[in-house]
């Protein structure tokens, strides 16, 4: 999923959306989109701070990506910043 998406998701509520975007992303009784997408991108930065992943999520960080999934630099700095709004978000819901 694109982070730009989960972004304006989570920032616009749009009448209508709202509660659906709330149980796919935040909701413990759903499936919680929005953690599994932290977890995702804090594998693909493995020296990143755990933080609130899944123990599935930090034994895969704690391989590293594989040769082909390898980050430009620049990749980096921007998932970093995406991957703090991310997990302060999700921290706060």
């Amino acid at each position: 999923m694109s982070k730009g998406f989960i972004k304006a998701a989570l920032t616009k509520r749009l009448a209508g959306v709202n509660d659906i975007i709330e149980w796919l992303y935040a909701s413990e009784a759903g499936p919680q989109l929005l953690r599994r997408v932290v977890d995702d991108c804090s594998y693909l930065l493995p020296c990143e701070p755990a933080g609130n992943t899944t123990d599935q999520a930090a034994a895969n960080r704690d391989q590293g990506p594989q040769d082909g999934q390898r980050l430009s630099a620049g990749a980096r700095i921007l998932l970093r910043k995406d991957l703090e709004w991310l997990r302060d978000k999700a921290n706060k819901l």
